[in-house]
């Protein structure tokens, strides 16, 4: 198998260079194709954990640990394009980063975007890992989360690894009990977003709640009144 950067045109050329000089004893492009047959796409063997790799798939732990490894570096390197603490002047910014921290997830994650009076991020947070059956208790961690860093706003956000845009009910639900519990403590909840691989959907903009009671929280706060306003297409990603 002949080895280099030059060699490698499309992510099946690669994965295989990978599994090959991670174990020499395996041929990558033969394992590449066996897996492609199972899962149908490169982006689903990279979506895959090492565990299913494993007993599913008969793949060696320590390729497996290696593959598993492909989204947590690609994580990073788009990560990597926005400053430590960036400005979030919209949902459309907030989103940016946000996909950049779920990308390649195949299983819920729910972050909390905490940002200061200036709308520059103090931190994001993962808060759940998996599906938030408990809203009401979960809406609690997140405002003691504001409280404890200091936040001045708030931005919810959690992947739909099946690619879904709409909000669920209990999509909803967690949105109207996240924001009664950041009031409670003076904490300026800007949205709710939905990230679905490189779209997007804002829970506000979608009406649920009315805007009226998002703007409720403080009437004359200019970065709540202009958040859900930016030019940049929910769906489509970055530009």
């Amino acid at each position: 198998m002949k080895m280099g950067g030059d060699s490698v045109s499309h992510g099946k050329e690669a994965l295989a260079q990978l599994i090959y000089e991670t174990d020499r004893k395996m041929s990558g492009e033969e394992t590449v194709r066996l897996l492609m047959e199972a899962v149908g796409s490169i982006k689903s063997i990279y979506e895959m954990n090492r565990d299913d790799l494993q007993t599913e798939h008969g793949i060696p732990k320590s390729v497996s640990e290696m593959i598993d490894l492909i989204d947590d570096i690609g994580r990073c390197v788009l990560r990597d394009n926005f400053p430590d603490n960036p400005m979030i002047a919209n949902c459309g910014c907030a989103a940016e980063y946000l996909q950049a921290l779920m990308y390649g997830r195949h299983v819920e994650y729910c972050y909390l975007m905490l940002l200061d009076a200036k709308g520059r991020m103090i931190a994001c947070p993962l808060m759940q890992r998996g599906t938030i059956d408990r809203s009401a208790v979960y809406a609690r961690e997140l405002a003691l989360k504001a409280i404890r860093l200091k936040a001045k706003y708030a931005v919810m956000a959690h992947n739909h690894p099946g690619g879904t845009l709409e909000a669920s009910q209990a999509d909803v639900k967690t949105t109207h009990a996240a924001m009664e519990a950041m009031n409670a403590v003076n904490v300026v909840m800007l949205d709710h977003l939905i990230i679905a691989g490189r779209e997007y959907t804002s829970i506000r903009k979608a009406g649920t709640p009315a805007e009226k009671i998002w703007q409720m929280q403080n009437p004359k706060d200019k970065l709540l009144l202009t958040f859900i306003k930016t030019n940049a297409p929910e769906k489509g990603g970055r530009k």
